[in-house]
């Protein structure tokens, strides 16, 4: 629980709503990442971005096939890739609200706190 409580959002957050959200951004705008508030058409391109990302790293699952058992798709050297519609729709919705929260706030720590309290109350409820 302690480190669902730190580490995965710690390293998510700063590398997908700090970095590639930003990268994003600019992409798409000519204005700054930091400006809290308004969050415009752009700011909502750069968002969706990141949240088909963060979606995409927890929703598609690279793994070995299983010989004569492949249920995702085979991409080559007896490897599949498995697709999790739900958890993947799950995520993209979560890392909506967690871009929301970066650009609305200006602030990364926003949405670090979130997913961290995520993640622990996920595992909360699976040790139960």
């Amino acid at each position: 629980l302690a480190f669902e409580a730190t580490l995965p959002g710690l390293a998510e957050e700063c590398m997908l709503r700090g970095v590639f959200l930003a990268i994003a951004l600019r992409a798409v705008r000519r204005g700054e990442l930091d400006e809290p508030g308004g969050i415009g058409r752009d700011g909502w391109q750069a968002i969706i971005a990141a949240a088909m990302l963060f979606a995409s790293v927890h929703g598609l699952s690279p793994r070995p096939s299983a010989s004569g058992n492949e249920s995702g798709t085979p991409f080559g050297w007896g490897w599949e890739v498995a697709f999790a519609p739900m958890l993947f729709g799950r995520t993209f919705l979560t890392g909506m609200a967690y871009g929301w929260l970066r650009l609305r706030t200006g602030s990364l720590l926003t949405p670090i706190v979130a997913h961290n309290a995520a993640n622990v109350a996920g595992t909360a409820l699976a040790m139960r």
